[in-house]
Parts: C-alpha cells; sequence; structure tokens
C-alpha cells in the first residue's frame, strides 16, 4: 500500500504553509523513513500517499514527519485507502 490518513496530527514546528508538502515519514518504531507527499485536510488530518508501496500500513500506529532529522508532527494512520 502507498495511501493511508492519519489524524489527531500535532506538529513540533510550525505546521507547513503549503499543500502538499514532500517528507520522509515512518510509520513504525522500527520502520526505515520513506519519502511521501501530505495532504493538509481539515481537523488535524492529512492524506499520506509514499512514493513505493510499504508493507504493514497499520491504523492505529503512529506516522511520523520527518526532514533530514528534525521532527516535523506526526499522528495516528486512521485507515489506509
Amino acid at each position: 500500500n502507498k495511501e493511508f490518513l492519519v489524524q489527531d496530527i500535532s506538529w513540533t514546528v510550525s505546521p507547513p504553509k503549503k499543500s502538499p508538502f514532500i517528507a520522509n515519514v515512518r510509520i513504525r518504531y522500527k520502520h526505515k523513513e520513506s519519502k511521501a507527499k501530505i495532504y493538509l485536510m481539515k481537523n488535524k488530518t492529512a492524506k499520506v500517499i509514499f512514493e513505493k508501496p510499504q508493507l504493514s500500513i497499520t491504523p492505529g500506529q503512529s506516522a511520523v514527519f520527518y526532514k533530514k532529522d528534525i521532527v516535523l508532527g506526526g499522528g495516528i494512520i486512521a485507515y489506509v485507502v
């Protein structure tokens, strides 16, 4: 799968001014970050589309957004599209 929705997003930096934006996304603690396009939506929600399919995108797990070593923010995977 390549696409999923994230809810309850909180930001550790100012939220991006443009949507979509590109970031690396980690979907599990030991998961290697992968490049994705993130479309901001209403109510602290975003659609995430990975460049390449990822295994085991699981609702209830965290999705964390990174730019290099900086954590931008993250939320909870609501469902896989």
